[in-house]
């Protein structure tokens, strides 16, 4: 996707999504975990602002106010090397 098309939207969207697909519907095989890979520094860094501290679901009304007491996220980043 383009600069500014809307991938933190997207991808925090389907967080919330299958976190609480996950959560609520029986049988669901969606995931309440999730990785997000960064491809180097300056997306760590964007990644860092937006997910660090949950800041991009309180930002965006993206949980039900009735679910919020269900949210339990709990981001842990962190840069990685493929330098030899």
């Amino acid at each position: 996707m383009a600069t500014g098309s809307g991938k933190t939207k997207v991808m925090s969207l389907a967080m919330v999504w299958s976190y609480f697909h996950s959560l609520r519907e029986e049988g669901s095989a969606l995931a309440r975990d999730f990785l997000i890979i960064a491809p180097n520094i300056t997306v760590f860094e964007r990644l860092m602002e937006d997910f660090g501290d949950g800041k991009v679901f309180e930002a965006d009304p993206l949980i039900p106010e009735a679910w919020r007491g269900d949210w339990n996220i709990c981001m842990c980043l962190a840069p990685t090397s493929l330098h030899a």
